[in-house]
C-alpha cells in the first residue's frame, strides 16, 4: 500500500488517513477546504503520523478536539481462535476479502455512495464536556482510559493499523496567543481552573486575570 496517502471526504469533513501518513500533509491537503485535523503538530517530531497519534490517544491540548479517537479504522489482528483476521470498521464498503478491500482503499477505488455514517465517532465529541468539569472525582484524562480504547484508537500496536478515519475542523477566523506568568501556585491553580471552566474567549480570559 501507499501508506502516506490521505483520501478527504464528505467534502473535507472527515479524512482516511493511511499508516504513514502526517499531521504536516493532512494541514496541507485540509487548507483548500479551510479546515484543520484533528490536532495539531507538538514538539516530538515534525513528522508526526496521524495513525500513531490514534494508537495512542495523543493530544488533548485543544479543548474542542480532543486527543486522536476514532471508531473507524482498518486494521488486522489475531482473533480469539489464533486467525489472522482484517477488520474494516471503515464504514466504506471495500469489498469481502482482504486483497479486495485493501487494493479498493489503496486506489480510493470507492464513490459516495459506498461512503457510510454508521453510528460510531470519529473524534471524541465528549472531551470538552468532560475536561471542563473540574468538580468530578475522577480525572478527565488519563492513560489507558477504557472510555477510549476501540479498535486501533489505544491499541498501543496491539494491532496493525492499515488506516482510520477521523473528523476535520472549521479553521477559526482567528488566533490569539497568551503567555501567562505567576510566581504564586494558588494564583495559577485559579487561573487554570477559569480557564478550564469558562474561557472561549479572549474577554474571559483578561476576567480571569485581573
Amino acid at each position: 500500500m501507499r501508506i502516506s496517502d490521505i483520501h478527504i471526504i464528505d467534502n473535507g469533513k472527515q479524512i482516511v488517513g493511511f499508516a504513514g501518513s502526517t499531521l504536516i500533509g493532512l494541514e496541507k491537503q485540509l487548507a483548500s477546504y479551510d479546515r484543520e485535523p484533528h490536532s495539531v503538530i507538538g514538539s516530538s517530531c515534525i513528522g508526526a503520523s496521524i495513525v500513531g497519534g490514534v494508537c495512542n490517544n495523543s493530544g488533548g491540548a485543544l479543548v474542542k478536539r480532543g486527543p486522536a479517537y476514532t471508531e473507524l479504522s482498518l486494521y488486522a489482528k489475531i482473533d480469539s481462535s489464533g486467525e489472522l483476521v482484517l477488520i474494516n470498521d471503515l464504514g466504506i464498503e471495500l469489498g469481502n476479502t482482504p486483497e479486495e478491500i485493501l487494493s479498493n482503499l489503496q486506489s480510493q477505488n470507492y464513490n459516495k455512495d459506498q461512503i457510510k455514517f454508521p453510528n460510531k465517532l470519529a473524534s471524541d465529541n465528549e472531551y470538552e464536556q468532560r475536561v471542563r468539569d473540574i468538580e468530578a472525582s475522577t480525572p478527565s484524562r488519563f492513560n489507558a482510559d477504557k472510555r477510549r480504547l476501540y479498535g486501533a484508537s489505544g491499541c498501543a500496536g496491539k494491532v496493525a493499523v492499515f488506516a482510520v478515519r477521523l473528523d476535520t475542523y472549521p479553521k477559526p477566523e482567528r488566533n490569539q496567543v497568551f503567555y501567562i506568568g505567576t510566581n504564586s501556585s494558588k494564583v495559577l491553580g485559579r487561573i487554570a481552573s477559569g480557564y478550564t471552566v469558562s474561557v472561549q474567549t479572549s474577554a474571559n480570559i483578561r476576567r480571569i486575570l485581573t
